[in-house]
């Protein structure tokens, strides 16, 4: 059974269940609830920095991943802060709920895996209170890295090839986005690339993986001259 108030105020909703058996009334309950309803206005909104939100059971969490570190800062993006007047974060880490009262707190995780929270505000409040779920979402990280090969005798394309460790596994790698230095790109896991002209090139491929983690390196690539014989 669900309701919406339009309106503030009071509110008692009865609930009578019977039992019959065979047409005959063995047992009746009722129970009245209490619903107020009033004006929460300043507001509070429990919100925070997230990389997705996902919903599960019926209630919304937000999703927040780590990729290749344990050490995860929350960022507090709740409002109105001159409202709250208390807050609290609790995660609950290997069945143990651990309680952090910083605004901006970073929360050491014992290893891979998905781990719940929330974030309270005025917990302890009748009214203007809030609370946000939160999954958090620890995944191996990504060691990028690629190679580079060109004939310095004669002017050709440059061939890359990626070298990238994924800790997801192998096959986890599912984009590449090539910056070549020369205001050219390429999605191509291993791209040729032809310079116009000779010079010394900040490459920098950012690779994606099936978690969405990604990684980024930087490399230059020089480009000499080619040379006849």
């Amino acid at each position: 059974m669900t309701g919406v108030p339009f309106a503030q105020g009071q509110y008692v909703v009865g609930v009578c269940v019977s039992e019959f058996r065979n047409g005959v009334l063995l047992s009746r309950t009722l129970r009245d609830f209490q619903f107020n309803v009033a004006s929460c206005d300043p507001t509070v909104l429990a919100d925070i920095e997230e990389t997705d939100t996902v919903v599960l059971a019926g209630q919304q969490y937000y999703v927040v991943d780590a990729c290749g570190e344990n050490a995860v800062l929350f960022n507090n993006e709740s409002r109105q802060q001159q409202f709250i007047s208390e807050f609290r974060w609790e995660f609950d880490i290997n069945g143990t709920t651990e309680i952090f009262n910083d605004w901006n707190p970073t929360v050491n995780f014992p290893g891979l895996g998905t781990y719940y929270g929330r974030l309270l505000l005025n917990p302890n409040a009748a009214q203007c209170a809030d609370t946000a779920y939160i999954e958090v979402n620890v995944y191996p990280g990504i060691d990028p890295a690629f190679e580079f090969v060109y004939d310095t005798c004669n002017a050709g394309p440059v061939s890359f090839t990626d070298l990238t460790v994924a800790g997801a596994g192998p096959g986890s790698i599912v984009s590449w986005d090539w910056d070549f230095g020369d205001n050219k790109q390429s999605q191509e896991p291993n791209p040729f690339h032809t310079y116009l002209i000779p010079g010394n090139f900040n490459v920098q491929p950012v690779v994606r993986d099936t978690n969405n983690c990604t990684g980024l390196v930087s490399s230059h690539c020089l480009i000499t001259p080619s040379r006849k014989f």
